[in-house]
């Protein structure tokens, strides 16, 4: 379970009386309460839910007033494995908001089916938004220049979303050949990708990139994450991802501390370095290393930034750059194992038990 306060305020100088004038506050207290358990070592079921009061208080809303709001939701989610080829996600959650008096059920769906060389997948999922309180009662005259006026009679917005592909990756790896997706290496600029791409994934998608995940799709088939029982909680797989980022940092010539493999700008490598004792002592504080949370671990380890840390959104990939510099600093203190031996090494969980790791 968790409790979080957060309060944002904005205020401008009085002259006359030198006082500050509070124009905008926000304050919000939420709640969430979470439940994993893992059956047989391969199948999760997650289960939780959040409760959130928010007060605002806005100039743009007319005559000062303000309002508060109360959102709940319970969710549950069964990820099934029952083979190294088939998968499947099924959840359903359940939203309330009490402002705009709106509710909503949301199932989702998610299918995939492993073949040699190719990801058969399919999905159905409910979208569901309800309406803010900025978007309900803003009354806001910016000098006769433009005005915004909120509508208190908006109802939630409410989509279905269906989705089937056979390839859900840039570069395939066979046998005896490699190949890869040239459309998808088109430049971060390229006009098209703009319609349909995120800007974090559009850092992957220059021809600078084809190397490295050709090599990163030709490590990660010849040395799979070993799904077995107490290898799945977040350390496992930092470590897991860290051991193929450093030997592919090593084979390209690339400094294990700059994060160039995951495509970070020099804003984000300086908040990572500047940061890392912090960042560890944050993981290990609060349990996040042996957690087996899908939700916690997807926030570590996927390309859109999140917020993890303090309430503060941190850079993509964060787990996996962590995980190299763990890697970097087992391999600095055992230089009698090689690459290979890395590599096959499964029991990742007790590799920190085998290094003095102090950032």
């Amino acid at each position: 379970m968790s409790y979080a306060f957060d309060q944002y305020d904005k205020s401008d100088f009085d002259k006359v009386k030198r006082s500050d004038v509070r124009d905008y506050s926000n304050v919000q207290n939420s709640f969430r309460a979470l439940y994993n358990h893992t059956f047989n070592g391969k199948h999760i079921l997650t289960v939780g839910g959040d409760y959130l009061y928010d007060y605002l208080a806005s100039y743009m809303f007319s005559g000062g007033e303000t309002y508060r709001q109360y959102t709940a939701d319970a969710f549950a989610q069964f990820d099934w494995n029952p083979n190294r080829h088939f998968n499947a996600v099924a959840s359903a959650r359940y939203d309330y908001y009490s402002e705009a008096k709106a509710q909503n059920f949301s199932p989702q769906l998610n299918l995939m089916y492993k073949l040699r060389n190719c990801s058969l997948r399919g999905s159905y999922a409910v979208g569901f938004r309800a309406p803010t309180l900025k978007e309900m009662y803003s009354a806001f005259d910016m000098g006769s220049i433009w005005w915004i006026y909120g509508n208190e009679h908006l109802k939630p917005e409410k989509s279905h979303n269906f989705s089937l592909s056979a390839l859900n990756q840039s570069v395939v790896v066979g046998d005896s050949l490699l190949g890869f997706s040239i459309d998808k290496y088109m430049g971060a600029d390229y006009p098209l990708y703009k319609r349909y791409y995120y800007n974090y994934q559009l850092r992957a998608m220059n021809p600078d990139c084809i190397v490295p995940d050709c090599l990163m799709s030709y490590l990660y088939s010849q040395y799979p994450f070993p799904w077995e029982e107490g290898n799945r909680t977040l350390f496992d797989i930092m470590i897991y991802h860290g051991k193929v980022a450093w030997v592919m940092d090593k084979i390209l010539n690339y400094d294990t501390e700059s994060g160039k493999l995951l495509n970070y700008t020099a804003k984000e490598t300086e908040w990572c370095q500047k940061n890392i004792s912090s960042i560890w002592e944050w993981m290990k504080e609060r349990n996040h290393l042996s957690s087996t949370d899908p939700m916690l671990i997807r926030a570590y380890t996927h390309p859109d930034p999140s917020v993890i840390f303090g309430g503060k959104k941190v850079p993509p990939f964060l787990g996996t750059w962590m995980g190299v510099q763990l890697v970097d600093a087992y391999m600095s203190q055992h230089k009698e194992v090689t690459v290979q031996q890395l590599l096959q090494r499964k029991d990742c969980h007790t590799l920190l038990q085998e290094m003095d790791f102090n950032p």
